[in-house]
């Protein structure tokens, strides 16, 4: 087997890929465990808590399929985590409300993964955490802005 040197393209995309699946790695078995929900769950609840009441919308800006979607809020709703109504404005459509349960677990949630990440960024001091930040918000903006880089789908503040 030879051993290629690896692009930065690629040891970015290797070093990305790594952080993520070990963070999910970490955090989903403690979220469960807590608050019986994934960290999907928590993507989900938080969009709606921001503002996006439709499902498609979810699925969308998520860029989740619908299917798992609609499987996620009926999970949130038998957990009186959301409330699903009739929109007023057309009868087709669901309209989805965060609960102040809802509400109250988010907020419990975003403290748990706050304290779990907080100390692997501490050991990067501030500049160096600030620093990672900015980076991967910057990195992340260019590749919304440039969409040819990738498939164009949409991005959102998913917290």
């Amino acid at each position: 087997m030879t051993s290629e040197p690896l692009s930065k393209a690629f040891r970015f995309f290797l070093a990305h890929w790594k952080a993520s699946r070990t963070l999910y790695g970490h955090l989903n078995p403690v979220l469960e465990e807590r608050f019986g929900l994934e960290l999907r769950d928590y993507l989900v609840l938080g969009s709606i808590f921001r503002g996006l009441h439709y499902p498609s919308e979810v699925a969308d800006v998520l860029g989740m399929p619908r299917d798992m979607v609609s499987r996620i809020l009926n999970k949130l709703l038998s957990k009186s985590l959301l409330e699903r109504s009739i929109d007023e404005q057309d009868s087709r459509k669901t309209l989805l409300l965060i609960t102040s349960e809802g509400i109250e677990t988010r907020h419990k949630i975003r403290a748990c993964i706050q304290d779990m990440i907080e100390p692997a960024l501490e050991q990067l001091g501030q500049d160096g955490s600030e620093a990672l930040i900015h980076s991967l918000e910057a990195f992340t903006q260019q590749l919304v802005s440039n969409q040819s880089t990738l498939s164009g789908e949409k991005h959102a503040n998913l917290v």
